[in-house]
């Protein structure tokens, strides 16, 4: 309804409603943004996921290593050195 008139009784009313306009143009608006925003938003998660998959790889090559390999301190005793091992 953008515009229109009413006569009745020999009164002309005229009018251009600016509400709806407003309304209607703020809905294009915003579902504009929220294209934009996908846009970015897609690669963002995609990448976060690729890096949580990544760490928790790295996390589970790193215990496989350290069981297949176990550090050994001086004694030949399996275990991590400590300051203790060198007296």
């Amino acid at each position: 309804m953008e515009a229109g008139n009413y006569t009745s009784f020999g009164i002309l009313v005229e009018y251009n409603d600016l509400i709806s306009g407003t309304i209607t143009f703020l809905n294009i608006f915003l579902g504009i943004i929220q294209v934009f925003d996908y846009i970015l938003m897609i690669p963002i998660v995609v990448l976060s996921f690729s890096v949580l998959i990544f760490w928790s790889s790295a996390v589970t090559r790193t215990a496989q290593a350290r069981d297949f390999h176990p550090p050994c301190n001086r004694r030949g005793n399996p275990g991590y050195t400590y300051w203790h091992d060198y007296a």
